[in-house]
């Protein structure tokens, strides 16, 4: 009896497990059969934005970082500063990867209507094919845009634009120093100051991420006015304000010993104007442009960019970026320098025009960098002749892929 039980017994768990693993088996065929369902459906994300409208009072500087859709849910993020009725910036399309430079049309009109205008012209963009020509919008609040955006031979569709700095990211402050002095400023025996500059406010970010990007910003600023600082009056705590008045009491003397002959051209001046190309994924690039005229043929511009790691806080060079990238990043830079020049690549840099030979050619350290590439940048008069102008070289992370360091922080672009 007991040898039939234990039988029994073993029979029926058998019967149990075999039962259970079939009726696992079919889960799992219909699991599968269950199609996925598309999060995003056309029209819902935007419809998911939750935009309320509200009164607009925009200050007349600022930066915006701006995330939002397009009608047919396409994600896209804009980084806007504003200086009075101009506009600077750019917008990045997620899902094509590309950026788009804001052209100098780009404005703030009455009621708070904004014109952002691709620039289609500019040689520092990667496939201007995929440039959207125009987003026309208003302000509904102080952090979000509703308009139409369209792309070339395209009709408009509908886009929500809203402020956000999600991890990774940093709101900005706009700082500006305007001040003028001289002899006489109503005649243009004087020179003008007019410095804005971008920096990471103090309730924003901790001293140790802060402080060394505003110090480097400060310093740059500096920079652009230091040819009027005596050498014994340079410092590391030298302020923007001392070393404009230190190039005004410069002008004094000179009026006072040379005449008035130095400024029968026009007013003097300097004036220093930021970008922001990227503020995601712990990078924040950005630039300085500065434009001075001191009298002569011509006025200066120079392009000053910063990089910089937001989680750890420092300045970024391209040995933090790519490894083993020298000898194949500088050949693509050279062979478009070539290309810009109508010269064949045979041709060696020096043969036509430039001022340093192939095998003298140095990648810049000042660069920028966008979600889909790095932007190289060589000012007026560092590699070629005035007339030559300045050059910018973009190349792709698709063309460098393999050059980008493992770990490193270009890893979240590493995919376009």
């Amino acid at each position: 009896m007991k040898k039939n039980t234990i039988l029994g017994l073993l029979c029926t768990c058998l019967l149990l497990w075999t039962s259970c693993q079939l009726g696992d088996s079919e889960k799992e065929k219909t699991t599968e059969k269950v199609p996925t369902k598309n999060p995003i459906e056309k029209g819902n994300a935007i419809q998911t934005m939750k935009v309320v409208e509200a009164p607009v009072n925009l200050e007349q500087l600022f930066y915006k970082r701006l995330e939002g859709f397009t009608e047919n849910n396409e994600p896209l993020t804009v980084h806007l500063i504003r200086k009075g009725e101009q506009l600077a910036g750019n917008y990045f399309f997620q899902t094509t990867g590309h950026t788009v430079l804001l052209s100098e049309r780009s404005r703030i009109e009455a009621s708070n209507k904004v014109v952002l205008q691709g620039d289609f012209e500019s040689n520092n963009v990667i496939n201007p094919t995929q440039q959207l020509q125009r987003i026309n919008g208003t302000f509904v609040n102080n952090q979000a845009i509703k308009g139409t955006c369209a792309k070339p031979s395209q009709t408009s569709q509908q886009v929500v634009l809203q402020e956000n700095y999600p991890t990774g990211s940093t709101s900005l402050e706009i700082a500006q120093f305007n001040k003028q002095g001289g002899k006489d400023c109503d005649n243009s025996l004087c020179i003008n100051f007019d410095l804005i500059y971008p920096i990471i406010a103090a309730d924003k970010a901790s001293n140790r991420i802060r402080n060394p990007f505003n110090d480097s910003i400060r310093t740059d600023v500096i920079n652009f006015v230091k040819a009027w600082v005596p050498e014994d009056k340079l410092s590391n705590t030298l302020t923007i304000e001392e070393a404009a008045n230190y190039a005004i009491n410069d002008i004094l003397k000179m009026v006072e010993e040379e005449g008035e002959r130095f400024f029968a051209t026009g007013k003097w001046a300097i004036e220093v104007e930021p970008k922001v190309w990227t503020n995601d994924s712990h990078i924040l690039s950005t630039s300085l442009h500065s434009y001075s005229y001191m009298g002569g043929a011509h006025p200066n511009t120079y392009n000053k960019f910063i990089n910089y790691d937001i989680k750890n806080g420092k300045t970024l060079q391209l040995d933090d970026i790519f490894v083993n990238y020298q000898s194949k990043l500088r050949q693509l830079v050279m062979d478009d320098l070539k290309k810009q020049s109508e010269a064949p690549l045979s041709k060696d840099l020096k043969d036509i025009g430039f001022f340093v030979s192939d095998k003298e050619f140095k990648l810049s350290n000042n660069y920028y960098i966008t979600p889909d590439g790095i932007h190289f940048y060589y000012n007026t008069y560092e590699i070629a002749s005035y007339v030559q102008g300045d050059f910018y070289v973009s190349v792709p992370f698709t063309a460098i892929n393999n050059l980008i360091k493992q770990d490193g922080p270009l890893m979240g672009y590493a995919k376009f």
